[in-house]
């Protein structure tokens, strides 16, 4: 990230805890709007710690979807589409 002249930004302890509760709920199947809200809240810390952007990397939050109060890069998405534009034919 430094080599693109960006710097990365992590959720506080706190926040980072709350992520882990989502990934964990979601993996049970768990995806209602208590998840969700906490979802959101993780984005906002990291908005307000300055972040304007979120590489999602994990396919659980890949599977809550919906929107977020930050834009977001979804790592499994990007990693889909470059499968997908590699096996096409020429």
């Amino acid at each position: 990230l430094e080599a693109s002249g960006r710097k990365d930004v992590w959720p506080d302890p706190d926040a980072q805890e709350k992520l882990m509760t989502v990934i964990k709920a979601v993996k049970k199947g768990n995806t209602t709007a208590t998840v969700r809200d906490a979802y959101e809240k993780v984005c906002e810390n990291l908005l307000d710690k300055g972040a304007s952007i979120a590489i999602v990397a994990c396919t659980e939050l890949s599977a809550l979807g919906g929107s977020l109060p930050m834009e977001t890069i979804d790592a499994a998405e990007v990693l889909a589409q470059k499968i997908v534009a590699m096996a096409k034919p020429c």
